[in-house]
């Protein structure tokens, strides 16, 4: 198949609507809080942008990405594609040593193309199993010429070259389930140079060789960081049973008897703790929330009959299988930092319920920075 350069942007437009119209109205997204590495491979067609008409060949890349915050993501990664063009057959008669140019015959010429690049992604909507990213980034291009043009137009060149390029496109990736992906993405890649089509003029009036690229791959999501402890049922603590005292039976004469009062009955609690909230995908408190929580050591030095639940919370997104375990998480962080201040740990209790206690909506930012929290919540 053979398409001119004046299609290129129609197919780019095509591609562009028809991943808008594949992402549906109302969902939410659980992309963005996967944490560690995302490593994918694709493969698609190239077609090239040149003074030239482009032909569609086949072109493969791996990467990697890193999450930096809730919607941005960093991406390295590398390719390999041919870069093919066509042009009408010249031919030189020696005798003459005049160049002929046959309007009826035409030759396919071959680049391969080599490339790093790196890619900062954006993901300006959060779906549930839809997931659309804009990017653009920077790389390095090396390549050589397969099939030599026969030209009178061609300037002197060995046909190996590199050159610096500027990427950019959108794409989507569709969740599949258990941290695996398929995504599609649709990229032009501008370039500094006119030689990768070996059709180039030594007076510089031809525009540079930019190219296209359309693919389709598969995504895996590899958690990094401080691992996670596994989801174990919460420690249920059972208070001592003291025994009633034998009843005193009174004597003749009577004589001074010790009498042993029962336990107080538990009382009200007016101390008011805190909620302590968490950045996305994390467990670390801040300086703030630390603060606060000296605060409450403080408190429960003072007062050593107060007993305190810790309830570990996220938001819903991601696997919920990782939200419980974070919340587990969370919630021994906030432990063991009122341990370390001096409060018993048997008076501290220890509860983990994922994303399943919203306190707010979680089709919002700010709603989702109320539901990854802690929650101190005094034995009454």
């Amino acid at each position: 198949m053979k398409l001119a350069n004046k299609d290129v942007g129609l197919i780019g437009a095509g591609l562009l609507s028809l991943v808008l119209l594949a992402v549906p109205a109302q969902a939410r997204t659980n992309f963005q809080e996967t944490g560690g590495l995302t490593a994918g491979v694709r493969s698609g067609a190239m077609l090239p942008d040149s003074d030239l008409d482009g032909v569609l060949s086949l072109q493969g890349s791996g990467f990697l990405r890193y999450w930096l915050m809730e919607r941005l993501q960093v991406e390295v990664g590398g390719g390999y594609g041919r870069y093919t063009t066509t042009d009408v057959l010249w031919e030189l008669n020696e005798a003459t040593n005049v160049w002929r140019r046959d309007p009826d015959a035409t030759k396919d010429y071959y680049t391969h193309l080599s490339y790093i690049q790196g890619r900062l992604l954006y993901a300006p909507l959060l779906f549930d199993t839809w997931v659309p990213y804009v990017y653009s980034g920077a790389g390095y291009t090396y390549f050589n010429v397969e099939k030599e043009h026969t030209t009178p137009r061609r300037g002197t060149f060995s046909g190996i070259g590199s050159t610096l390029g500027v990427p950019i496109g959108v794409g989507v990736r569709y969740e599949l389930g258990n941290r695996i992906g398929l995504e599609g993405n649709v990229e032009y890649t501008f370039t500094w140079s006119d030689k990768i089509d070996e059709h180039w003029d030594r007076a510089g009036e031809a525009s540079n060789d930019h190219f296209m690229q359309m693919s389709f791959g598969l995504t895996y999501d590899i958690a990094l960081g401080t691992a996670r402890p596994p989801v174990i049922p919460p420690v249920v603590r059972v208070p001592p049973v003291i025994p009633e005292p034998p009843p005193v039976r009174p004597v003749d004469p009577p004589v001074d008897v010790l009498q042993i009062a029962d336990p107080p009955p538990a009382r009200y609690v007016d101390y008011i703790f805190p909620v302590i909230t968490f950045q996305t995908a994390s467990s670390a408190l801040a300086a703030a929330e630390r603060r606060e929580l000296d605060a409450v050591a403080g408190f429960l030095m003072q007062d050593t009959d107060v007993l305190v639940d810790i309830h570990g919370h996220t938001d819903s997104v991601g696997y919920e299988v990782d939200n419980v375990s974070l919340s587990w998480q969370r919630a021994y962080a906030v432990k063991d930092y009122l341990v370390d201040r001096g409060v018993d740990p048997w008076r501290l209790r220890v509860e983990a319920y994922g994303s399943r206690k919203p306190v707010a909506s979680n089709e919002t930012e700010e709603g989702r920075r109320q539901n990854r929290r802690v929650e101190l919540v005094p034995v009454q």
